[in-house]
């Protein structure tokens, strides 16, 4: 009976310690990924694209994304066109601006160097174009 209650503390001991490191391991990525500087621009690039996304619902809902499922939040929305969200939405694109100059695009693939153009194109593009108005 003992020897069931040894394998029963150790594959509980086991399940924690596994457990554990798959916390941290899953966090620390999230981190990288959602909150610090990722390690490849596309992934910088596409957590930015969907933040702009986000706070935009009437895109959203012209290209499609996520329509008709359990996610589909913004389907009856409008996307708020004040001056306070031309603002924010200015603040965000040079924050954004200034994420991807962390990244040297001289270090980047070919690939990852055509992401961070364009993405960067379009971001200085929103940006003048609010200063325009």
């Amino acid at each position: 009976m003992s020897d069931k209650r040894a394998w029963g503390k150790m594959l509980l001991r086991s399940a924690a310690v596994v457990a554990f490191v798959a916390v941290v391991v899953i966090g620390t990525l999230g981190y990288v990924v959602f909150y610090g500087t990722p390690d490849k621009v596309d992934t910088m690039s596409t957590r930015q694209f969907a933040s702009f996304m986000m706070d935009d619902p009437e895109t959203l809902t012209s290209l499609g994304f996520l329509d008709g499922g359990i996610l589909d939040f913004h389907s009856d929305e409008l996307s708020d066109r004040s001056s306070t969200a031309r603002v924010a939405k200015k603040d965000q694109a040079r924050q954004f601006r200034k994420e991807l100059d962390r990244y040297d695009r001289s270090d980047l693939s070919p690939d990852q160097a055509l992401s961070w153009d364009v993405w960067t194109w379009w971001l200085d593009a929103e940006i003048a174009a609010s200063q325009a108005e």
